[in-house]
């Protein structure tokens, strides 16, 4: 089996975890506060800034694995909560700061489109649509999300004498057997109507919040 590992950082720590956005706040400022008077310069900056964005989308990864394999385990639960209500928050507003120095530095359209031409273009994007009154908002469709996951997670149903997951119960759809594939996919749905109003209640609230995002960044 081939192992992989991960390139040596260079601009956290080796030891580095997420934990606080205390802990995180000064790579921001280190990165907001640099000369940005070259593609030299601004090219290091994109490579110290994808490392320090590398590392905190794998560690909240692991937080929604953990989190969605382990339905019951609360600090798996608190952990999750706490990137998404203490640390996320943050991410986006200095996100947008960053994002902003970026597009406004002398030197920004002097990276060759060949290979930023999709990433200006995205930046520019993500400058122009960012609103903060949409921070907040993030927070609770990440929120309600997780609610969606937690009910979904929880559901089993009994086939032949065994309790499975709607993961596990999807993989005997696969089966030759016809007649078992229908029990089965009966099973799954009746579960699933169980929870319907639950499921419906939080769908119903994400569209809302969604669609509010959507006018304040200034679409219809």
């Amino acid at each position: 089996m081939t192992q992989f590992s991960r390139p040596p950082r260079t601009f956290l720590p080796e030891d580095f975890s997420v934990t606080t956005w205390e802990k995180l706040k000064s790579f921001y400022e280190n990165l907001l506060n640099r000369e940005l008077d070259s593609v030299e310069f601004l090219e290091q900056f994109l490579k110290d800034r994808s490392e320090l964005e590398a590392v905190l989308e794998e560690d909240f990864a692991w937080r929604y694995i953990n989190m969605n394999c382990h339905t019951t385990n609360e600090d798996y639960k608190k952990s999750f909560a706490e990137f998404v209500e203490k640390i996320q928050p943050e991410l986006a507003v200095w996100g947008d700061k960053l994002n902003n120095k970026i597009v406004q530095c002398s030197v920004f359209e002097d990276l060759p489109d060949k290979p930023y031409l999709t990433f200006k273009r995205n930046l520019k994007t993500s400058v122009k649509i960012f609103r903060e009154a949409n921070v907040p908002l993030f927070t609770e469709l990440e929120t309600l999300a997780q609610k969606f996951g937690e009910i979904n997670g929880a559901m089993t149903i009994t086939h032949d004498g065994k309790e499975l997951t709607m993961q596990a119960a999807a993989q005997v759809l696969e089966s030759p057997d016809r007649s078992e594939r229908e029990t089965v996919y009966k099973l799954i749905t009746e579960r699933r109507l169980k929870d319907l109003d639950a499921l419906d209640e939080v769908l119903d609230a994400l569209v809302a919040k969604r669609h509010q995002v959507a006018l304040n960044a200034g679409f219809k």
